[in-house]
């Protein structure tokens, strides 16, 4: 922690120190004055008004601010909440700042995800199919950026829940130490004069074209990373509760789960700098044509407009071959096709098709891939999907070409909550139980 220093004018400890005897000096002088001060005032007739009670308030005010403000924080020690077990590991870190206004609400939201995590039930059928492996609950935090006007700090949780794949989830909090509350977005949006479709919209140009993502896309950029660069930065609040402030930059961060990075890849940020957001509005980038890439891309949200097929054989006469869907999916899916849907494969494909679900015109979500592999050996294909969980996998070769599919780790989370849990079940059966039997009708010409 860094010591504060109070430095003390010499002119007040010139007056501490001489005592009584200079406080009589000065009330001598004092009266003295006043006596010269009267008699200036009898000769000319008028007095001297004193200073406004008002202004000498506002003085103090203003003095109480500066003494306020020096208080803030400038640095922080670690704090460790910990809690471990045969079957559980539970792991909570955070900065305390030693100043109230912002600790307070710190440890708070702290000490409840910690008593929240430890409640749980150890003797939960939730811990007899973890496979011996621990649940574990860890958040730890990034150096916490601080500033004269505010404290802005990005935590991640990795979540490990029975059998399933690890997780990790971000938790932001922005701080106004001028007036100590947290900061919402809105504020952020409203203070630089910009929106929330304005900020997606730069983020997925970021994405685009930004030299820090090149490694993920191809040169020049394919239809399916446009694509899934714009689904990504979909306008929607929930996926822009996190996010931090520097003196240069908002940065916005993209869920571990999304179609554009691979989960090793963890949550990715997009640093969007002030100069740029508050430049944007109708000079750098056109609205219309951001709509017709899209457009063009097929990208689609759930809930968005989107005619469904009725043909139940999907035939590619690019690469030959072809495959049966169940008479159940008649006038309930879609497919498009594009490039690069995933970058984890075992290697680049040549086309991804994309089969999704729609249920009365409206676009549900993803439910598999057929991705096209070429120039690959398919003993060596088979080897390397053979101890995959199930979200990836080997499906036929034929015509100097090989077929893996993928699919998605989730449903949309819409699909888990009313009016949506009735289409929730049937995604789930188009995944779990249709996709297994589409996949043995692949046939090559």
């Amino acid at each position: 922690m860094k010591k504060i220093y109070v430095i003390i004018p010499l002119a007040i400890l010139f007056l501490v120190m001489s005592g009584c005897s200079n406080n009589e000096a000065l009330s001598t002088a004092a009266e003295a004055e006043n006596v010269h001060q009267s008699e200036n005032e009898e000769k000319s007739g008028e007095s001297v008004e004193e200073e406004p009670e008002e202004v000498k308030e506002t003085m103090i005010e203003e003095e109480d601010i500066e003494e306020n403000l020096d208080s803030k924080p400038e640095n922080y020690e670690t704090i460790v909440l910990e809690d471990t077990n045969d079957v559980k590991e539970i792991t909570v870190e955070y900065p305390h700042f030693s100043y109230a206004p912002l600790d307070d609400i710190i440890s708070r939201e702290m000490e409840d995800i910690f008593e929240g995590e430890k409640d749980v039930d150890e003797n939960d059928a939730f811990y007899e199919n973890s496979f011996g492996v621990k649940h574990s609950f860890i958040r730890t935090f990034e150096e916490p950026i601080i500033s004269s006007d505010f404290v802005s700090v990005y935590f991640e949780d990795n979540v490990y829940y029975a059998a399933a794949n690890s997780l990790l989830v971000s938790n932001t909090i922005n701080f106004d130490l001028r007036n100590d509350s947290v900061i919402t977005l809105e504020e952020v949006l409203n203070e630089h004069a910009t929106s929330l479709d304005e900020i997606a919209e730069l983020a997925a140009q970021k994405l685009i074209t930004d030299d820090k993502f090149a490694e993920y896309r191809e040169d020049p950029v394919s239809d399916y990373y446009m694509e899934a660069a714009y689904e990504v930065t979909d306008p929607l609040e929930n996926d822009y509760n996190s996010f931090t402030l520097s003196e240069e930059a908002l940065t916005v961060y993209i869920p571990q789960d999304n179609s554009l990075f691979a989960r090793s890849e963890g949550i990715v940020g997009v640093e969007l700098p002030w100069d740029e957001i508050e430049g944007f509005q109708g000079s750098s980038y056109d609205e219309e044509a951001a709509n017709e890439l899209v457009q063009e891309t097929t990208s689609y949200i759930f809930g968005e407009s989107a005619e469904a097929m009725t043909a139940l054989t999907y035939m590619d006469e690019e690469y030959g071959f072809s495959v049966e869907l169940p008479e159940s999916w008649e006038g309930k899916y879609v497919v498009r096709e594009s490039e690069d849907y995933y970058d984890h494969l075992i290697k680049e494909s040549s086309k991804s098709i994309v089969f999704s679900m729609v249920e009365d015109g409206m676009y549900i979500g993803d439910l598999f891939s057929i991705e096209v592999i070429e120039g690959i050996d398919e003993n060596e294909v088979e080897a390397y999907y053979e101890d995959w969980p199930g979200f990836e996998g080997y499906i036929a070769a034929g015509n100097n070409i090989v077929l893996v599919y993928t699919r998605p780790g989730m449903m949309p989370e819409q699909l888990y909550e009313e009016p949506y849990i009735e289409t929730g079940n049937q995604f789930s059966q188009m995944v779990e139980q249709d996709m297994s039997g589409i996949l043995e009708t692949v046939e090559f010409e």
